[in-house]
């Protein structure tokens, strides 16, 4: 992970550790929570569940930690990062939820607190891969790239204080 991103995480981490009251962009007030690092043997099973297809970024950030929640607004509003005890379910419940429509490429790895949408990487061939919005009511053909950076878009994220900034533009 870039030292940058770290840097970030780990100033909300100490935030919330302290009880820190953090706003978000909407001046409400937010919440934090981190999980341990994932186990070797986890990370181990994850990628050998996604075929290797789990982006290295991903890989790194589950080792810092094993998922994360980021400006909850009570379940309203934040991201929540899976880890290794979410993303498999989650990833075996859409392919069944889809059926035929699910793109073998996808992989869900971040939940929209309080709207059912999700964040996923699309592989797109030689360790390349992009971020896309994994709106619940298009197919996921048609969901739209939104990022090729797992660590911008986290950035990004904490930079706008929790907002859905792609949603904005």
């Amino acid at each position: 992970m870039n030292n940058s991103l770290i840097q970030k995480l780990n100033s909300l981490r100490i935030k919330s550790l302290a009880k820190e009251q953090i706003m978000s962009y909407e001046d409400l007030p937010v919440t934090f929570s981190f999980n341990l690092p994932i186990l070797e043997t986890e990370l181990f099973e994850l990628i050998k569940f996604f075929n290797g297809l789990l982006p290295e970024d991903y890989n790194f950030f589950l080792k810092y930690s094993n998922g994360c929640t980021l400006f909850n607004g009570n379940d309203l509003g934040g991201l929540e990062f899976l880890g290794y005890d979410k993303i498999i379910d989650e990833n075996t419940f859409q392919r069944n939820n889809y059926g035929e429509d699910w793109d073998t490429n996808v992989i869900i790895f971040c939940t929209c607190l309080g709207e059912g949408n999700f964040i996923g990487f699309r592989n797109l061939g030689l360790n390349k891969y992009e971020i896309i919005d994994c709106y619940h009511e298009e197919l996921p053909c048609d969901w739209v790239a939104i990022g090729d950076s797992l660590y911008e878009f986290m950035e990004k994220f904490i930079d706008t204080k929790g907002k859905n900034y792609w949603l904005f533009g």
